[in-house]
């Protein structure tokens, strides 16, 4: 395994492999790279994760009130969670996981933007439930 090596750019630094590219790169506690603050990295982490929960409790919410009137589940994984009322803790459990990997390994650049990725696909699936239950009426 190659060692970190340490970079200083304007009184922070950031630990990297030699040759990694940025996207790999973790902000340290006493510096930051200077286009990406590791305080911005921890509260774009967080965020992101709080907004995870939230639209993952608010998909739960949905999909129950479509069922209740006549909807069916087209995922056979989360009709299965749902029939066993596990998908709300299924679901919990998987961001928690996430910020204790953020919290021990801290908030690379490139997993951040995947974090924000998956929160940007749970706001469609989330508009997209509140749509089909207005129509539904």
């Amino acid at each position: 395994m190659r060692a970190l090596q340490r970079e200083r750019r304007g009184g922070g630094g950031v630990d990297r492999r030699p040759g990694e590219p940025w996207w790999h790169q973790v902000a340290t506690e006493e510096g930051a790279e200077e286009h990406v603050p590791h305080g911005e990295l921890q509260r774009a982490a967080l965020t992101a994760l709080v907004l995870l929960a939230v639209l993952n409790v608010a998909d739960i919410v949905l999909t129950e009130l479509l069922l209740s009137r006549g909807g069916i589940e087209m995922n056979p994984i989360a009709d299965a969670l749902l029939a066993s009322n596990g998908a709300l803790l299924a679901k919990l459990a998987l961001v928690v996981l996430l910020g204790v990997r953020f919290a021990r390994h801290g908030a690379r650049v490139i997993t951040l933007c995947f974090l924000w990725l998956v929160v940007g696909v749970y706001v469609f699936v989330v508009v997209l439930n509140g749509v089909q239950l207005v129509a539904a009426g």
